[in-house]
């Protein structure tokens, strides 16, 4: 399932029709990374909150290397693998890759289509909006089907006794019981009788 997963987020620029292969991606990501068998990717973060707060405060020229902090990524290998050495986790990488390059070359060849390219990638405005998108619910948890019917079976319990504790306290019951985990509802405002109330001072 673990490897189900990274091949999903590996394959995401070529099932998309934008790249072929995804060491092609030109966005960050750490495909290249897995395939040489290095353990760390660093990347540039531009805070361009401060350097919006900066030109406003009076410095027009700045630019965005004046902002930009190197970060280091440490990878680690997925918990399902961590028994192979690193050798063989990188070759395991290299064959993933491999998989999704030729399961990207034969889809294209058979639908007669050609990726937008690195180029093309690259000329799309990042804010720019499909004209049409896919609106279908995301999944409550990314399982197995038996673990997904578990965690669904779970998570229904759950908020069965959530909502029976929530029901309890605002009836005025002060001890009810909310299940482990919960972040437990607001005690009832209570306010004293209007005699209290007209007899406080000022």
């Amino acid at each position: 399932m673990q490897l189900e997963r990274l091949r999903y987020i590996v394959a995401q620029g070529c099932d998309n029709n934008l790249v072929s292969s995804p060491l092609e991606w030109p966005g960050a990501c750490s495909h290249q990374a897995l395939v040489d068998g290095e353990q760390t990717v660093e990347g540039a973060w531009i805070d361009r909150t401060e350097l919006y707060e900066r030109r406003r405060s009076g410095e027009p020229e700045l630019e965005n290397a004046d902002v930009t902090t190197s970060n280091t990524v440490h990878l680690a290998k997925l918990p399902a693998f961590d028994h192979l050495s690193d050798a063989e986790y990188q070759d395991l990488m290299q064959r993933l890759v491999d998989g999704v390059e030729k399961h990207t070359r034969e889809r294209l060849e058979a639908e007669r289509k050609r990726p937008l390219g690195v180029q093309g990638v690259l000329r799309v405005h990042p804010h720019q909006r499909p004209k049409k998108t896919k609106r279908s619910p995301a999944p409550w948890f990314h399982a197995t089907r038996e673990s997904f019917k578990l965690l669904k079976r779970a998570y229904r319990a759950f908020l069965d006794a959530y909502l029976r504790a929530a029901a309890s306290l605002r009836q005025g019951h002060l001890d009810a019981q909310f299940p482990e985990g919960c972040f437990p509802s607001r005690l009832p405002v209570t306010l004293p009788p209007p005699s209290a109330r007209a007899r406080a001072p000022g």
